[in-house]
Order: structure tokens, then sequence, then C-alpha cells
């Protein structure tokens, strides 16, 4: 490592990886700009580009970091309904969610609904919108998953909006990485 200097080793190109079965994905910047690790009054550019492609857990990753940061989506109060109370879906759901857990070093909750919509939401079978929340901060709780809220909004720049607080979140666990090796770097 000597001779290294961190400017050398953060990423100048990062690559969002997006689940294949994501019907309607987040949509990502083409580049994000980050403080330089060495100098704070600079900044960095880093190109964001995308793929697809079918990922064994989650949702979204970084490219070369599948097993770090890992962002599963749920995308509406119904969709939360279902995944937790549907009879063939709250199994599929579970080991879904234990696989991200055990494979992701940071696995993501990242709900595109917020609270308050979730508890005003009409749910199926008359269910108390209070429940679902019971529910989903008790998955929360039992896989240890952090939980990101980004309501989208609908629209195409609250979807970007979502797109680039993730894409900041995945860069960040990989740059802990650097941080680590020089603790002068820490925030």
């Amino acid at each position: 490592m000597a001779g290294k200097t961190i400017q050398n080793e953060y990423p100048k190109k990062i690559t969002v990886v997006v689940d294949t079965r994501e019907q309607y994905p987040v949509r990502f910047p083409t580049h994000v700009r980050i403080p330089d690790p060495r100098n704070a009054r600079k900044e960095c550019l880093i190109d964001v580009a995308i793929t697809k492609r079918k990922l064994d857990y989650g949702d979204y990753c970084l490219e070369g970091y599948e097993h770090g940061c890992v962002i599963e989506r749920k995308a509406s109060a119904l969709e939360l309904y279902t995944n937790l109370f549907g009879y063939k879906d709250k199994e599929r759901q579970g080991r879904a969610l234990a696989k991200l857990v055990k494979e992701a070093e940071k696995p993501y909750l990242m709900l595109e609904v917020s609270p308050s919509k979730i508890m005003n939401a009409k749910l199926p079978h008359d269910t108390d919108p209070e429940i679902l929340m019971n529910k989903l901060m008790g998955m929360v709780a039992r896989y240890g998953l952090g939980l990101l809220w980004l309501p989208g909004r609908g629209g195409s720049c609250g979807r970007r909006t979502m797109g680039l607080t993730m894409v900041h979140l995945m860069l960040e666990h990989v740059m802990i990485r650097y941080y680590r090796k020089d603790p002068r770097l820490i925030i």
C-alpha cells in the first residue's frame, strides 16, 4: 500500500446493477460528485453506468461490490402488504430477506412510500395500516435491515433523486473501505 494515495484508489466509474425483475427501476444519474477525500474544498466526479442482470438477492448494488451495500426496494404499501401478509408471498419474501442479510454486509430496505402513506393506505381485508407498520418494523428489526425512506412522488424528478440518494449510499459503503486505510480521512 506504500506510495499509493487514496485518490488513486477510489473509483472513477461505478456501475449500478439493477435486478432484471425490477419492472419499473429507479432512475440513476450519469455521474455523482463527492468531496475529495484529501481536500474537502475540492470535489471528485464519478461516472455512473447502469446494467441489468439477475441478482441472487436484493434489487440494487454496485458491480464488484455485490456483497457490500445491497438495496431491496418496496414501491408501495400494497406491495408491502402482499409481501408481509400474502400466503405464498410472505414465505418467499422471508427467504429472500434471509438470503440478503446472510450475503450482504450492509442490507437495506428502501421504501418508495412515506410512513404517512402507509398509515393512510386502504389495505385489503380492512387490514389496519398500523398492523402493516408493525409487521414492517418487525421485519426491519428481525433481519437487521437499514431502512431508507425515499418516497418518489411518481415523477421522473423524484425517481432521479431516489437514484442519486441510492448511489451515494452504495458508494459511501465502498468509500468507507478506503477511509479505514487512512484514519485522517474519517469525517
